[in-house]
């Protein structure tokens, strides 16, 4: 199920048996080439001496060191290494063998078979007295005056300086006559009023003797907004409850946990009566929240970029693991706890597995190897005994008997699977189920070679699962949109819980129970209680002040202003000062995906369908896949004179050209890199798809599609979006914003932006708007400086969903409501 910012389901995750074996070494890689290079902003003297030798040193995570010596070349290849993490240190030496130059960076040989390392290495200086430093920061080259300067020097002793300079014509100085012998960091920015204008930094190396540098600012160094920015944030005053993500209960510790999305992770230890408010200002490290577990008084958060938090005592302090720790991936998808051993499931890095409470981590990723895992997309893990399971993304599930050094994978086309997107998993006894994405339920009892399937036509409120949970002999299916379905046969029939029943909201996507207790975490209806089994329910109100304000798309057609919202659609008259619904058959109380407006007719994807209002919102006409749409879940609009374009999740493309009455589908059958559709956009006759896991399709007849993806130099093949401005391609990824200027055939990525999970794009006219969730990024100069705008200047929350831009005003989707440039 697709979430903004990020295209996965979430699952909730139910206590595991077992305990797992410790992973097998892989087969030995042939090789590491290390290839190094010095800083080419490092300032040196004239007499500084250059390196007459290197040392390369790799050291494995667990092992000796492994070290060539003496060395002319910038580079070295090492052969026949066992697969393993390895850091790296290059030294470089004088011809007394002094060290003057120092790089250090790591490899990782158990995802590649040859790996080629880039390291950039340091001038380093050291010792006793003192000497003159002149510095000239010249701009004249710019053709740009500044009003104001300032320098920043970072001494060898750590002290940092910020001294007064001198203005001369073109140039400002500073001088500095005792001067301490070592590497000073230095960082200088020309200002135009108070608005950042240019801006350099290099390493000066100072060895006592007289030194005279310039800093130079060069022309792609210029970086004038086109004005200093403060944003308005506004909210809409219907949206009262929280998103929540994820919902895990232990029973010895009465600990009941709630993930959120943005406000951070809801504790109770009194069956949700009371409820405790963890974010970052706690210790958390993220307040993104798609997966919790609970393992005593252990609590397990896994969180949207941030990594991993875990507490060890019931929420009182924390520890966070990311990349840097090991960990496959910083956005965590789902999380099992097995005895001793911890899972980690992340969005395309894998599966991570720690036996050890995160001191190290083994990564079973996907490969060339047919015995590898079937997809990086790791959607749920369930553990029995020493079998493992891994729910993927668009690949069916992988199974490993020897704690994931190994796998073999069951899917649709051979083992009957309902659905290669599989959201959740539960094992009881013998018998594996799986919750698919669009296939109902599916059911094995031979570990996974064939399976039975359960759908509508068997009672399930919807063939969209989030998770499945299985007690004794009962199955608990939480559904996307048609709320929660129990069973106590094995599947056969269901009884479902809605709306009707008292859940606030139909998309459940968390679930737990203790006895006849059930608890639900929905996606904009709040936390829901039932102490009879799901006869009725009760919606807690004391969470209800967490206010999510989730906006994912916004844009202005003549005086209105329309957003996308996690709650529905919502139209300002007023430039966003009040906001309102629309009237009987508008899409509420579901997260609206995307929004398009041509003069008065409104499209709007939402998670219930396409919603479309020829007459500015009065009246309403919903198209499903009643209508032939190839899904309800439309994630992208594209509207070119009469046609009609609804990109879906794991549908593929559905086009109409008669508004919607009939529909023609295509998917990866017709060379579409993936069934997930996140963005569409058009040149001429070419359409592009930006897709999740599959990169950026393209088609110049609609019929057949030729796809990029990361060999053709995209980061990542989990694309949020496509741009075409003129003749250039921007895609926001989850791994940077690439751009190019041949139509596709290579790929830029670009660098400087506070974040590399990029949501959306938007250019206007020579400005980029990037879109992350660390800020909204503006460039004016082809992506080679960025000012960054983050609450720090009034927005709602740092994670931005989209952009929109009219005239001079900046408009910001963001998970803290509609930021609006003043």
């Amino acid at each position: 199920m697709l979430r903004l910012p990020v295209t996965l389901a979430l699952v909730l995750l139910s206590l595991l048996l077992g305990a797992c074996q410790n992973p097998i070494s892989k087969a030995a890689s042939p090789g590491v080439t290390v290839v190094w290079s010095t800083n080419p902003r490092t300032i040196l003297p004239a007499s500084f001496p250059t390196p007459a030798t290197y040392t390369v040193t790799l050291t494995p995570a667990a092992g000796s060191a492994i070290t060539q010596t003496g060395l002319t070349t910038t580079s070295w290849t090492f052969q026949n290494l066992p697969p393993a993490v390895y850091s790296i240190l290059v030294d470089g030496l004088d011809s007394s063998g002094s060290l003057i130059v120092q790089g250090a960076s790591s490899v990782d040989t158990t995802t590649s078979s040859t790996t080629t390392a880039l390291v950039t290495l340091s001038y380093l200086s050291s010792g006793s007295g003192t000497g003159q430093i002149h510095l000239t920061l010249d701009f004249h080259t710019t053709g740009f005056t500044p009003t104001a300067a300032s320098l920043t020097l970072t001494t060898p002793t750590g002290q940092v300086l910020t001294p007064t300079l001198t203005l001369s014509g073109s140039t400002y100085t500073y001088s500095n006559t005792s001067a301490v012998v070592g590497s000073y960091q230095m960082s200088a920015v020309l200002m135009n009023g108070n608005a950042k204008a240019l801006q350099t930094s290099s390493l000066l190396v100072f060895q006592g003797l007289d030194t005279a540098a310039t800093l130079s600012f060069q022309a792609q160094s210029f970086n004038i907004p086109f004005k200093n920015l403060t944003f308005q944030n506004t909210r809409s005053t219907s949206d009262v409850y929280p998103y929540l993500t994820s919902i895990a209960f232990d029973p010895s510790s009465q600990i009941l946990c709630a993930g959120t999305n943005g406000v951070g992770l809801l504790l109770s230890t009194n069956g949700g009566t009371s409820w405790t408010n963890i974010t970052t200002n706690n210790g958390l490290c993220n307040n993104y929240i798609q997966a919790v577990a609970v393992s005593g008084t252990t609590i397990y958060v896994g969180t949207n970029g941030g990594g991993l938090a875990v507490s060890l005592n019931g929420g009182s302090t924390w520890t966070t693991y990311t990349t840097a720790n090991g960990l496959a991936g910083n956005s965590i998808s789902c999380l099992a706890v097995s005895g001793s051993t911890l899972y980690v499931g992340t969005y395309g890095g894998g599966l991570s597995i720690t036996t050890n409470g995160g001191a190290n981590w083994f990564n079973a990723v996907n490969s060339t190897a047919t015995t590898s895992l079937a997809n990086n997309e790791i959607n749920a893990v369930a553990v029995s005994g020493s079998t493992l399971y891994a729910a993927t993304q668009g690949s069916g599930i992988s199974v490993s008997t020897n704690g994931g050094s190994t796998w073999t994978t069951y899917n649709n086309a051979v083992n009957g699977l309902a659905s290669d997107y599989v959201s959740g998993l539960a094992v009881s006894g013998s018998t594996l189920y799986a919750a698919t994405q669009g296939g109902g339920l599916s059911v094995s009892t031979n570990g996974g070679t064939s399976w039975t399937n359960y759908t509508t036509t068997n009672g399930l409120a919807s063939n969209q699962l989030n998770s499945i949970t299985v007690v004794g002999s009962t199955l608990y299916a939480a559904t996307l949109d048609g709320g929660l379905s129990v069973s106590t046969n094995g599947g056969t029939s269901w009884t479902n819980y809605n709306t009707s029943s008292g859940l606030a909201n139909n998309d459940i996507t968390g679930f737990a129970l203790s006895g006849s207790n059930l608890y639900a975490a929905t996606f904009g209806g709040g936390f829901a209680y039932s102490s009879n089994s799901g006869s009725t329910w009760t919606v807690e109100q004391d969470i209800s002040a967490l206010s999510s304000n989730t906006g994912t798309a916004i844009t202005v057609s003549g005086s209105n202003l329309y957003a996308a919202t996690a709650n529905g659609l919502l139209v300002s008259t007023n430039a966003g000062s009040s906001w309102s619904q629309f009237g009987a058959g508008a899409p509420e109380n579901t997260w609206v995906y995307a929004l398009q407006v041509v003069n008065s007719t409104i499209y709007a994807g939402t998670a219930k369908g396409l919603f479309i209002s020829l007459d500015g919102g009065t009246t309403w006409t919903a198209y499903t896949t009643a209508n032939g749409l190839a899904s309800n879940q439309i994630t992208a609009l594209l509207v070119s004179g009469s046609t009609l374009y609804a990109g879906t999740q794991n549908g593929g493309l559905s086009v109409s050209t008669n508004g919607g009455s009939t529909w023609t589908t295509f998917t990866t059958a017709n060379g579409l890199g993936s069934n997930n559709i996140t963005g569409l956009a058009l040149s001429g006759t070419t359409v592009y798809a930006a897709t999740y896991g599959g990169g950026l399709s393209y088609s110049s007849n609609g019929t057949s599609w030729t796809t990029y993806t990361t060999t053709n130099g995209l980061p990542s093949n989990n694309l949020t979006g496509v741009v075409v401005a003129g003749s250039d391609l921007y895609v926001p990824t989850q791994a940077g914003l690439s751009v190019s200027t041949n139509s596709g055939t290579s790929w830029t990525t670009l660098t400087g932006l506070p974040s590399l999970n990029i949501t959306s794009v938007t250019v206007a006219g020579s400005t980029i708007y990037a879109a992350t969730n660390a800020g909204l990024a503006i460039s004016d100069n082809a992506g080679l400086n960025w000012q960054i705008y983050t609450q720090v200047n009034g927005m709602g929350s740092n994670t931005v969903n989209s952009v929109f831009i009219s005239g001079s005003t900046i408009y910001a989707a963001t998970a803290g409501g509609i930021a609006i440039s003043q």
